[in-house]
């Protein structure tokens, strides 16, 4: 649960999960699955991910009503034209009210 005086709410997501089976990727995978509407041995689309990061059943749960929300996307490949990343961007454009915001994070590999 969430103070009432919460401003700002961060749902946060790594591109490298997208594609990947909700179960050997996501944290509390039976929820995750629940929310999104599949099984938990399904694969984490853009849109099933979109569903959970905007649903006020998933990441935003608790969340007070006037608190800006704001998804991260972390991990993103740093090739320009990331298909799957950009699905997800779109996704969440069309799920978001206009007060809140998607922030995109590149990702850097260092050896």
């Amino acid at each position: 649960m969430l103070p009432d005086q919460t401003t700002t709410v961060l749902a946060v997501i790594g591109a490298d999960a997208l594609g990947r089976v909700i179960a050997d990727q996501c944290h509390r995978p039976l929820r995750v699955a629940a929310v999104a509407g599949c099984s938990p041995y399904e694969r984490l689309t853009p849109a099933r991910a979109a569903t959970v990061l905007t649903s006020p059943s998933g990441s935003f749960k608790g969340c007070p009503t006037p608190a800006r929300k704001v998804v991260v996307i972390t991990k993103v490949p740093s090739q320009e034209n990331d298909p799957t990343t950009a699905l997800l961007v779109d996704e969440l454009v069309d799920a978001l009210t206009p007060n809140n915001e998607v922030v995109s994070i590149e990702f850097e590999h260092v050896e």
